[in-house]
């Protein structure tokens, strides 16, 4: 059982997690007195403060507290968290002064009473787009995974799992630390978990892998491709690149595909595409799966005189920092010129970008010389929050093209 005390500007948290185990956790936080455009971009809205931008006096302040911003006038700005990851530093958090669970457990209340409306999978903690900075949270019908990507996080996540359960009704709860961090996944709290983990969408089954796949085991964010795909895929020979487990190959089959040919370079894919296949009655024939490079796969297509009627182009994160983008965008624009080549005349392509240093504009500009012509574009879906004063957030594109 948890319970709380506050006592001037800190709070103090004490919870069991395991039997018979009692933790102790006190947050106090360290007073920063920031400049006056560090104290102007916290007032507007923006969840993070870059390492460069603050003073000395931040060597001071240990690694995973708790910090109070003041301004010039010592007046209160924002309670933050400082754990540099990269060029970030401090992450803003919600709520007044002095910090108070309360507001944890406010916006907890909010978010499990405005998304539980998206079915029975859907993202709860979206990260800074929620005011949970370096937090998430997937639900999977009765089983939730948790993925700290800080630290700071992980003694309220015992917390935070029991007001869900109240919540949600949820039974299990999973943490997953992201690649980052590392290491397996775990049962937080709840009963124990097989994977894969069924949930419905769109009339169909489809399988999470939190012990072993991407992310917390599926790509939720992708809401918004699945909802489209099956308006593209009657009588079309399709092509899916970067297959992952299956997803819109599953899509394409029940959704009138003439021909299905799926590639993705991971071995294990393939037999997590055939189980989701197998879950909803289909088979996977081993001529419509190749695993292997796609780059390579694709100019092999091209040199046997293969077309398609759909092409769909899925890559992972291409770009993880600036610095990367220009060898980005070239990989971006040739990963189109080979699917475009592929496509037949009246053929579309649809492309799907997750990489939050490749600018939407950026990406556009880079297949300009390609000359394929936009007819619908999307982003995040509605339970994947995003800020308009936090752009960084906002990283998912996706277009659908034709010659």
């Amino acid at each position: 059982m948890a319970r709380r005390k506050t006592t001037g500007a800190s709070f103090s948290l004490y919870y069991a997690r395991g039997i018979g185990t009692l933790l102790y956790m006190e947050f106090t936080p360290r007073r920063y007195q920031a400049s006056k455009l560090i104290a102007g971009v916290v007032r507007k809205g923006h969840p993070w403060i870059h390492r460069d931008a603050l003073s000395s006096a931040i060597d001071a302040v240990p690694n995973g507290s708790l910090v109070r911003i003041v301004d010039g006038q010592n007046l209160f700005c924002a309670n933050a968290i400082y754990e540099p990851h990269g060029s970030i530093a401090l992450r803003i958090l919600p709520g007044g002064d002095p910090l108070s669970l309360d507001s944890f457990r406010a916006l907890l209340q909010t978010l499990c009473e405005t998304k539980k409306e998206n079915g029975e999978a859907f993202r709860l903690i979206n990260g800074e787009g929620d005011l949970f900075p370096g937090l998430t949270c997937d639900i999977y019908g009765k089983v939730a995974v948790w993925q700290p990507y800080l630290a700071f996080w992980d003694p309220l996540l015992p917390l935070f799992a029991g007001e869900i359960t109240k919540l949600l009704g949820t039974a299990s709860h999973l943490l997953k630390p992201p690649t980052q961090r590392g290491g397996p996944t775990t049962l937080l709290t709840g009963e124990a978990v097989e994977e894969p983990v069924r949930f419905s969408e769109g009339g169909l089954t489809f399988l999470a892998f939190p012990f072993t796949g991407q992310k917390s085991g599926f790509y939720l964010d992708l809401r918004g491709v699945r909802t489209h795909l099956p308006k593209m895929t009657l009588g079309r020979s399709t092509l899916n690149l970067f297959a992952n487990n299956g997803a819109f190959t599953l899509i394409a089959r029940r959704h009138g595909a003439t021909a299905l040919l799926s590639v993705d370079s991971d071995p294990k894919a393939r037999a997590q595409a055939a189980l989701l296949m197998e879950a909803n009655g289909y088979a996977l024939p081993d001529e419509e799966w190749i695993t292997g490079d796609v780059f390579d796969v694709l100019q092999k297509l091209a040199g046997e005189g293969r077309r398609f009627d759909l092409v769909i182009i899925d890559p992972p994160n291409m770009c993880t920092n600036k610095a990367s983008l220009i060898p980005a965008l070239k990989g971006w624009e040739k990963l189109l010129r080979l699917g475009g080549d592929l496509l037949t005349d009246t053929g579309a392509l649809l492309a799907i970008n997750c990489s939050s240093f490749m600018p939407k504009s950026a990406c556009e500009a880079a297949v300009a010389d390609l000359k394929l012509i936009a007819r619908k574009n999307g982003g995040m879906p509605l339970d994947h929050t995003t800020r308009p004063a936090f752009p960084e957030g906002n990283y998912l594109k996706w277009w659908v093209y034709t010659k």
